[in-house]
């Protein structure tokens, strides 16, 4: 258990699968996935040596099926509202953004995976914290 700078305990940091951390936006988290361990170990290095800065990460989820590549960031579930932002909803590829009202808070593409960097581009404006 870690609190947002990754700290499990003065002097000792915790990154990975093994960290369960309070995210600044999204409360409590535990993320299993490489892109996440690689972020947070930069980011427990970096409190370690002073630099606190509360972690924030993006979470991301990705899969292939058959031909379908879909790509997840942020938050996807029900409740927020969606626009389609490239291709076609009722085709084969397409991206969608996810919003709580005032800020993207999420994105899926499908089978667009260069729309997918911008949307966690999009995210991150609102989630990481600025210098």
């Amino acid at each position: 258990m870690c609190n947002e700078y990754l700290e499990a305990a003065p002097g000792v940091v915790a990154a990975g699968d093994v960290a369960r951390w309070q995210h600044p936006q999204r409360g409590l988290l535990r993320i299993e996935h490489r892109l996440n361990a690689a972020e947070q170990g930069a980011a427990a290095a970096s409190s370690l040596l002073g630099h606190r800065t509360p972690f924030a990460s993006i979470t991301y989820f990705w899969t292939d099926q058959y031909d379908v590549k879909v790509q997840a960031y942020g938050a996807t579930h029900d409740g927020l509202t969606t626009r389609v932002v490239a291709g076609d909803f009722n085709s084969d590829r397409f991206a969608l953004q996810y919003g709580d009202g005032t800020r993207v808070v999420g994105g899926l593409s499908w089978n667009l995976p260069r729309a997918a960097l911008q949307l966690r581009s999009d995210i991150a404006q609102d989630l990481l914290p600025q210098p």
